[in-house]
């Protein structure tokens, strides 16, 4: 039987600027693995936030992150997208593109559905199940849950010495990763618990009423 495959997914940018950096890796069961990673080409014209973010030779050959569509396609067409606060990544690829296509709805199987979602949202999930937490940040996220060395373990054969940091792309998606597998195993939690559960409320509303009515 085919294991459901989770992606998840961290960019680097800004709504300015765009993406000028994209991490993803496949939580498969309990495997974290198929690292993606590059840089974009980006417009750095009056941009001091990213003359300070990466030097102009990472970005430089780089193609622009419009390009990469049919890799975040095939991602969603294959399985569930996660991020912590998804959001963010969601607007990313909505802004250059609004829809990925018709793909299976992981709430309601029998569907499909033209959204880039519905996503896991770690961020969501921590909130959640964590009230008592100060902070909910993916760096403050993963130390509260006591994850640092089976991230940095990852990171060491995953990223470029230089990336092996939080705010860099790939090291983020696979914290993400990380804090989402230990949810799913520790909570415990489903996948469709964890996607339901990374609703907005009022979604979560409609969803619940939706059921009942069948």
């Amino acid at each position: 039987m085919k294991v459901l495959e989770i992606f998840a997914i961290d960019f680097e940018g800004n709504a300015q600027k765009g993406v000028v950096e994209f991490g993803v890796v496949t939580l498969r069961g309990d495997l974290i693995e198929d690292p993606i990673s590059d840089f974009c080409h980006i417009d750095r014209t009056n941009s001091i936030f990213f003359s300070r973010l990466l030097p102009l030779e990472k970005t430089e050959e780089k193609v622009p992150f419009f390009s990469h569509f049919h890799l975040f396609q095939s991602l969603r067409m294959r399985g569930i997208l996660a991020a912590h606060h998804s959001p963010v990544e969601e607007s990313f690829l909505r802004r250059l593109w609004p829809t990925a296509g018709p793909a299976i709805d992981w709430l309601k199987r029998e569907s499909t559905t033209l959204c880039w979602g519905p996503w896991i949202d770690t961020l969501s999930l921590c909130r959640r199940h964590f009230p008592h937490w100060e902070s909910f940040v993916l760096q403050t996220s993963v130390e509260h849950m006591g994850l640092e060395r089976e991230v940095s373990a990852l990171a060491d054969g995953m990223c470029p010495p230089s990336r092996r940091r939080h705010h860099c792309a790939l090291f983020d998606s696979i914290a993400c990763a990380v804090v989402l597998r230990k949810l799913l195993q520790s909570i415990p939690l489903s996948v469709e618990e964890a996607l339901r559960q990374s609703l907005p409320a009022a979604r979560r509303d409609r969803l619940r009423q939706s059921t009942l009515l069948l």
